[in-house]
């Protein structure tokens, strides 16, 4: 049942008891308010349909993020770029309870971000908040009254895959500087991740399989993939480190010394995540399956697979011809 007390001058606080939920309270400036927010409480709790927003209204996004950043943050592999987003949402819609994080909010929040970042930096602010959201109401118990409010907002597109391969004249440059010489002939020849080139180990080589172990991956599933023999060699050539460690340099160190020699050769428009997508395309040219290809690259997702792959089309000709060939013979 519920109770109506005049408190202060123009102020009444409601109270709604019910037997298996929580006390509800609420303050409002007009008794005529505070019985129409205890008639719709008492309707919803007789229909089974009550959800406890106590929680949702006294806490804002600053300090749900906030604990995010306590809780779940540690146990990410990149946290860095969390915690930049963390900043750029705190200073925007920060200051809102959940309650008033709505849909139309967030979409005017999306507006406002694609004004000055890619389509796909303000996909990931949303599909951040969708997993935040989702963090608090299925481990935190925070009731939401929409339920998750960003899956009813419009994600912005994904941009069209990159497909940017590096020319043989290209690959040839950079395989002979001095600085990444070894590096770049090594992504190439495996595939991997710039992360995980830059934490491999000594013990990690099995030279006798002719196998790397990758015990660290970025999707929490090691495995182990073959070294090809120019990639061995290159290993062979590399001085021993004291640390145990292959490459001793950070995985941003070696973004940075890929570009300057890009810069130093005259190169354009060419990351060296980009030597991944080659790799990617070399295993599917060489003729390996898809499911080979991805045990060597980690994908896990074959759609993610599809636009790590461009498949030069002189090599389909080639392919082609070969067919009719064997036909005609």
């Amino acid at each position: 049942m519920a109770t109506i007390t005049s408190r202060t001058p123009g102020k009444y606080q409601v109270k709604v008891r019910r037997q298996g939920y929580p006390t509800q309270s609420k303050t409002f400036s007009s008794k005529k308010l505070a019985q129409q927010w205890a008639r719709k409480i008492e309707s919803e709790m007789e229909q089974g349909v009550f959800l406890d927003l106590k929680l949702a209204r006294n806490t804002t996004l600053s300090q749900l993020m906030l604990r995010y950043e306590a809780e779940i943050l540690p146990d990410k592999r990149s946290q860095q770029p969390i915690r930049s987003l963390i900043c750029t949402l705190n200073a925007e819609i920060g200051h809102y309870n959940l309650v008033n994080l709505t849909p139309r909010l967030l979409s005017e929040h999306r507006d406002k971000r694609l004004q000055s970042v890619s389509p796909e930096t303000a996909r990931k602010d949303l599909l951040f908040l969708q997993c935040l959201f989702n963090t608090a109401s299925k481990e935190w118990g925070i009731n939401l009254p929409l339920g998750n409010p960003v899956s009813k907002v419009t994600l912005p597109r994904r941009p069209r895959s990159r497909n940017r391969r590096a020319t043989v004249s290209e690959i040839r440059l950079l395989c002979s500087d001095q600085t990444v010489g070894d590096l770049v002939t090594f992504a190439i020849e495996t595939g991997m991740r710039r992360g995980e080139i830059s934490s491999m180990e000594w013990q990690h080589i099995n030279w006798a399989s002719q196998t790397l172990s990758i015990p660290i991956t970025k999707t929490n599933m090691p495995r182990t993939i073959p070294i090809s023999n120019r990639a061995l060699e290159t290993l062979r050539g590399l001085p021993r480190r004291l640390d145990g460690r292959v490459w001793g340099i950070r995985p941003d160190s070696i973004t940075q010394a890929f570009q300057r020699a890009c810069k130093r050769t005259g190169i354009e428009n060419l990351r060296f995540h980009d030597l991944r997508h080659e790799a990617t395309s070399r295993f599917f040219e060489m003729g390996l399956s898809i499911m080979e290809v991805s045990a060597i690259t980690g994908h896990q997702d074959l759609r993610m697979l599809k636009r790590y792959t461009h498949i030069r089309p002189e090599t389909l000709v080639n392919k082609l011809q070969n067919y009719h060939k064997e036909e005609l013979a």
